[in-house]
């Protein structure tokens, strides 16, 4: 993989740092959102089935099935935001040192030029 002009450019891994950082915590924040509605939507099914369960038309057992998939997918899209929010985290760590090594690189250069 190459790497664009300017990919070392300090203030620019370090902007791209704070996005990330900024994406992690959003991300994190809509896991979390996610996992309490999960737990609302859970008890929801098993009420349907005390209420209406055993109805000669199946609406119970199409009612609960369609509550269980969207506790699945809940339960999904929350898992899914957390990788993505430990991967963006991640990716501003790696941005950050990088910002790091390019600030020090600098550093050196210009007192290497200051020396001669």
């Amino acid at each position: 993989m190459t790497r664009p002009p300017n990919s070392d450019d300090p203030a620019a891994l370090e902007r791209a740092a704070r996005e990330l950082h900024d994406i992690a915590r959003c991300a994190k924040a809509q896991a979390g959102m996610m996992k309490s509605h999960t737990g609302r939507v859970e008890p929801v099914a098993g009420r349907v089935a005390a209420a209406i369960g055993g109805t000669a038309t199946g609406t119970d057992k199409k009612m609960v099935d369609t509550l269980g998939r969207a506790v699945r997918d809940l339960k999904g899209a929350s898992g899914d935001l957390e990788q993505a929010a430990r991967t963006a985290q991640q990716l501003a760590q790696e941005a950050t040192s990088r910002a790091l090594a390019a600030r020090e690189a600098q550093a050196a250069q210009h007192a290497a030029a200051r020396r001669r």
